[in-house]
């Protein structure tokens, strides 16, 4: 599970709705919708641009 190790080296560890539960126990933002729901642009308006 190489998303695992990746989400270890970075800033924001953000996991959707639909990740994996490991992703989830680490991630320390949780977007509540699936990416089709709009969880990219979730977490870029309330994240990066302050929204």
């Amino acid at each position: 599970m190489n998303d695992l190790e990746m989400i270890s080296h970075v800033g924001y560890k953000v996991t959707i709705k639909n990740s994996v539960e490991p992703i989830k126990k680490i991630a320390n933002i949780y977007i509540d919708k699936t990416a089709e729901q709009g969880a990219v642009e979730e977490f870029i308006k309330s994240y990066i641009l302050g929204e």
